[in-house]
């Protein structure tokens, strides 16, 4: 069954940020939520995932998600191997670290990888999660092009089993979405 969103709302006080927002989210493929930066797209997400409460409005059929944030939020006391066997056994994390090209990777910690090496991590751990939604905001943020493209794989092959929820505003990113909705800044 789809995520339905019906007359979301949300303000930080006087400052609306979403205003009515109704919206389905499909049971497969890339739904893409896009628009300007501060229009409330990432207080969407959270609202969605449970980690804010709208001020008025329903969701039904609330699933489980996966999530790749703006930020990687790796734990540093961690290595890339323990930071996606967080969320599964090792032996998953070890083969999703090395679809996102990170098999020599294992043992090193967040302060020794490379922006673009903590990226897929994040992103390799949202993919290893047994979530009913992947949610990506912004998650090429700093890979290459060659990077982006391999991953961008990866996530397609998800998205044909499970929905995908994509905030970005890489043009070519936007492309993936098989529908979308642009969210405006309340006036």
């Amino acid at each position: 069954m789809p995520i339905t969103l019906k007359n979301i709302t949300k303000s930080y006080g006087d400052r609306k940020i979403l205003d009515n927002i109704s919206l389905e989210i499909p049971d497969e493929g890339i739904f893409g939520i896009f628009g300007p930066s501060g229009s409330g797209k990432t207080t969407l997400l959270r609202i969605l995932c449970g980690l804010e409460v709208p001020d008025g409005g329903e969701i039904e059929n609330r699933k489980k998600f996966s999530v790749v944030f703006q930020e990687d939020r790796l734990m540093p006391s961690m290595t890339a191997l323990g930071n996606v066997a967080a969320v599964c056994d090792e032996k998953k994390a070890a083969e999703w670290l090395k679809k996102v090209g990170l098999g020599e990777s294992f043992n090193k910690f967040p302060h020794e990888l490379s922006g673009g090496m903590s990226r897929r991590v994040a992103i390799a751990r949202a993919l290893a999660f047994d979530a009913d939604v992947l949610i990506l905001d912004e998650p090429f943020k700093g890979l290459e092009t060659e990077l982006k493209e391999s991953i961008t794989e990866l996530i397609c092959e998800y998205a044909q089993k499970k929905p995908v929820i994509l905030v970005t505003h890489d043009e070519e990113l936007k492309k993936l979405a098989s529908k979308s909705v642009k969210i405006m800044l309340s006036e």
